[in-house]
């Protein structure tokens, strides 16, 4: 549980982060990557392991989910529920280049919020039943509130999106009558979350790829984050510039 400890500090949270000039962290975290893993593949194993952790902490095989939020992250975690077995995903969003890659990424049913009726949607492919597991990697309170209610009764609800403010949900009505077991994700367990990272890419069940849209060099880095800022990227590695 050593990702839980009290004195934890996260990199670019709690101290500056991978941008600064130099970086330190303690040799005990580092893992030695296997060398038939791409460098582009290695430079995202960070939010790869959040999907990774947020996907696997629950049963997956033969059951059905629902992914609200499809950045970079949700969509690792619908190839990461594809890859582990899951018989249906539907993946919500609001950008179309998103729910192309989640698409992409094994998604059985995209819905974008500005247009379609989520629940509606869910529910009727569902049978009215609802999904297994809703993994909610957005904050966003409409996500919140709409993956609630497309939860099956006893299904579990895995938390990583951050809100920007406190949530207010019916509880009696959407966790305790439901029977949900919920779940708060916080990170990447080590090292258990990188031994099934690299389980699952070495296996070619799982394929990153269609997610890293840009590779730039770091010379790039005003171009990759406007990019970022414009939602026209996913996900945006910065190689070193070579000569």
């Amino acid at each position: 549980m050593a990702h839980l400890c009290q004195d934890v500090r996260i990199l670019g949270v709690d101290r500056q982060g991978a941008f600064a000039d130099y970086v330190v962290l303690p040799e005990q975290n580092i893992w030695k990557l296997d060398p038939r893993i791409p460098e582009e593949i290695a430079a995202i194993h960070d939010p790869l392991g959040n999907a990774v952790h947020t996907a696997l902490a629950g049963p997956v095989a033969g059951l059905q989910f629902a992914v609200f939020g499809c950045g970079p992250i949700g969509c690792f975690a619908v190839g990461v529920l594809k890859a582990a077995g899951a018989s249906w995903i539907a993946a919500v969003d609001k950008n179309p280049l998103r729910l192309e890659l989640a698409a992409r990424m094994g998604a059985d049913l995209v819905l974008d919020v500005t247009k379609d009726e989520v629940v509606k949607e869910i529910l009727a492919r569902t049978d009215g039943r609802g999904v297994d597991g809703m993994l909610e990697m957005s904050g966003h309170p409409d996500a919140f509130r709409d993956g609630f209610e497309v939860l099956a009764n006893g299904g579990r609800v895995s938390l990583l999106g951050i809100p920007s403010k406190p949530l207010e949900i019916d509880v009696a009505k959407e966790v305790i009558f439901r029977g949900a077991v919920v779940q708060g994700i916080n990170g990447r367990i080590i090292f258990d979350t990188w031994y099934r990272m690299e389980a699952l890419l070495l296996s070619g069940k799982l394929d990153v790829k269609p997610v890293i849209t840009h590779v730039l060099g770091w010379s790039d880095f005003e171009e990759a984050v406007n990019l970022q800022r414009s939602g026209k990227a996913g996900k945006i590695v910065l190689k070193r510039d070579h000569p």
